[in-house]
Formats: C-alpha cells, sequence, structure tokens
C-alpha cells in the first residue's frame, strides 16, 4: 500500500479505519463534536478542498446524517432495482420531513446491470415524480465488476486499470459536478 500511496499527488491524502475496527462491532459512541472538528481542521489548517466520506446508506446512522448536512454535494447511488430504489426515496423523503435540503446538492448516479427492465428513464422518472425534483443529471455508471476485481487484485486505482468509456465518461461528470 505505501508504494501505491507514493503514485498519488503530495495533495491528495486518505484516512483508512483499523481491521479490528472493520471486522469487530466496537461500542465506541458516535461524537459529533469530534466529527466536526476533524472536517474543520481538515478543510482550514490542512486546506483540503475535497472530503469524501464514504458513509452506510442509513439515512438514521448518525455519520451519514451529519455528512448530508454538513456537505456541499451528496452523490446517491441507486440500481435497477425497485427495492432499491424505493428504499431511496423513503430516506429522501424523511430528509424533507426533518426540513433537511438535498435536493441542491444530490447527484444522482445509477448502477447499470444487464439490460434490465427498469430502465435509466424509468429511474429518472421515479426520482423525478416521487421527490419533486426536476432536470436533474442522472448518470449512468455500466456494470464492470471484473474492471473492479481485476484493479482491487493489483492494488491500483479503477481509474488507472479500467478502458471502460462510460464509466471514465461517469467519473469525469461526478468530477465536474464536485
Amino acid at each position: 500500500m505505501a508504494k501505491l500511496y507514493n503514485k498519488f499527488p503530495s495533495t491528495f491524502d486518505f484516512l483508512t479505519f483499523s481491521q479490528e475496527y472493520l471486522t469487530k462491532k466496537i461500542d465506541t459512541p458516535f461524537d459529533v463534536r469530534s466529527f466536526n472538528q476533524l472536517i474543520e481542521y481538515l478543510v482550514t489548517k490542512l486546506h483540503y478542498e475535497v472530503i469524501v466520506i464514504d458513509a452506510v446508506c442509513d439515512i438514521y446512522n448518525h455519520l451519514t446524517l451529519l455528512s448530508i448536512l454538513n456537505s456541499h454535494k451528496v452523490v446517491g447511488v441507486v440500481s435497477q432495482d425497485f427495492a432499491v430504489m424505493t428504499n431511496f426515496v423513503n430516506m429522501m423523503r424523511y430528509l424533507d420531513r426533518e426540513a433537511i435540503e438535498f435536493r441542491s446538492k444530490m447527484i444522482y448516479v445509477m448502477n447499470r446491470f444487464q439490460k434490465h427492465a427498469i430502465t435509466a428513464k424509468t429511474v429518472y422518472s421515479l426520482i423525478e415524480n416521487n421527490l419533486d425534483v426536476h432536470a436533474f443529471q442522472l448518470i449512468t455508471m455500466p456494470d464492470i465488476y471484473g474492471d473492479f476485481l481485476t484493479a482491487n487484485s493489483n492494488n491500483v486505482p479503477i481509474m488507472w486499470s479500467t478502458k471502460d468509456k462510460t464509466f471514465l465518461n461517469g467519473m469525469k461528470t461526478i468530477q465536474s459536478l464536485l
């Protein structure tokens, strides 16, 4: 990992969780104050321009909710599955009930699987009609599971190894929206 880390620009950094944290249940309460202080420190003292927080897809999780509240942009990922779409819509409706603004900061991404009855147009309509969101961009990402496995086994970022133009263009679009 150290060899790979040296290939990144000096302005790129990341935090990782320990193996113990990932594999064991740790009953440490979430400290909102410490989280806010960390974000403030990264932005004001270390001059981070972008902080990516990979929070769980659970709107009732403190980290997830706090991340949405404090973010300028949020990437919402859905798939061609009615259960996933229903869950996503329900979580966004919860934000509405709590008067938490998400519409202006949301970037909608759809993971596309094989040819499927639920098309990107259907997903767009479900979001538009159920969340009262209009004229938004739905970025469609292809199924490149094999490319992810190869990149992971070679310990390189997917952007360095995939040749899939749809994926690369989708990532460029997300980057431009951030």
